[in-house]
This record gives C-alpha cells, sequence and structure tokens, in this order.
C-alpha cells in the first residue's frame, strides 16, 4: 500500500504552496529572505547517534527498570537500551565532530537573524545536535493536518527567534486553528 506517485507529487505541491505563503507573510513585514546553504547532512547524519547516546544516559534507569515494556513506547526504549553501549571514545570523537559542525553553523548563522524551514527538514536535525534555538508555527493545513514552519536563530538568540515567531502569528491566523478530529 502506500500514496500512489501521483497523490505524492499533489501533497507536495500543496504543502510547497502553504510553504510559499508563509514566506510571503514575512515579506509583506519587511524581511529580506535570501537561500540559505546550511552544513551538509551527511555530518548530521553522521552524528545522530550523539543524541540518542545522551537519551540513553539520561532514561538508563527508566529503561532499565520493569516500568515500561520492551514494545509499550515503539523502539525508544530499545534504542535506548542500546545506545548503552556506545564505546566511550567514538562518543567523544563525535563530540569533536559536533563542536565543528556547531562552528560551521555559526558561520552560517552569522550571515542572517534568523531562518525559516519546513519542520521536519534537515534543520531540525542539525539545531538539535548544535543548539542553536528555535520554534515551530503552524504555517497552514493540508488533509486537516497542521504543515508548520520552524524558525532557527543563533546561539543564545531565543529573543530574536520569539519576535520573529510573534510577528508571524501577528499577521496570521494559524495558531488560532485546530485540526477537525
Amino acid at each position: 500500500g502506500g500514496l500512489s506517485p501521483e497523490e505524492q507529487r499533489r501533497r507536495t505541491e500543496e504543502r510547497l504552496k502553504i510553504l510559499n505563503k508563509a514566506l510571503d507573510v514575512f515579506r509583506a513585514a519587511g524581511a529580506a529572505l535570501e537561500p540559505i546553504e546550511l552544513p551538509p547532512s551527511q555530518l548530521t547524519t553522521m552524528l545522530g547517534f550523539v543524541l540518542s547516546t545522551e537519551a540513553a544516559a539520561a532514561f538508563d534507569d527508566l529503561t532499565r527498570s520493569k516500568e515500561i515494556a520492551d514494545d509499550s513506547l515503539g523502539t525508544w526504549p530499545n534504542t535506548f537500551r542500546t545506545h548503552r553501549f556506545v564505546p566511550a571514545v567514538e562518543y567523544i570523537r563525535a563530540q569533536r565532530a559536533r563542536t565543528l559542525l556547531m562552528r560551521q553553523m555559526d558561520a552560517v548563522m552569522s550571515k542572517f537573524d534568523a531562518f525559516i524551514t519546513p519542520t521536519g527538514s534537515q534543520s531540525l536535525s542539525l539545531t538539535n545536535l548544535t543548539g542553536h534555538p528555535a520554534v515551530a508555527l503552524k504555517a497552514g493545513f493540508q488533509n486537516n493536518t497542521p504543515v508548520e514552519i520552524m524558525i532557527t536563530g543563533r546561539l543564545y538568540d531565543e529573543a530574536t527567534v520569539l519576535r520573529v515567531a510573534l510577528a508571524y502569528e501577528r499577521a496570521t491566523k494559524w495558531h488560532t486553528m485546530n485540526p477537525v478530529l
């Protein structure tokens, strides 16, 4: 089963229209929008295990306990259990590479106050690794499901991210709408 190629294309086009309308809101508010080139996604993919390893440490007592069944929360408990066995040497090497990724991201962000992407894009994993502040906002609905944008800012500059988000919400009504259940 699954969506036909035509339906996938139609949904992608519909989603792009929603996202472009959101960008138009920023343009109308006076934002100068430019394309942004993020660090290569291969780095994010290679370093993704760092987040699971950190989560494994944070939830170690819970995942070792009998409080959650092996299948009660999907794959997360077992993901955490398996990441307990990541060698410290590999984790430390990955942290060094993560620092380089953070520096690359800082260099990119030095040219921008913030950037806007669809949620779930490459930037989500990237900012989870680099710590850049981000906020997700509704930009519309597709098949009764919210389509969201993510506004990301410079390190330690949550205020700008929140100002941009507030300006967007004041210019739209999406934040007042909910899907029909």
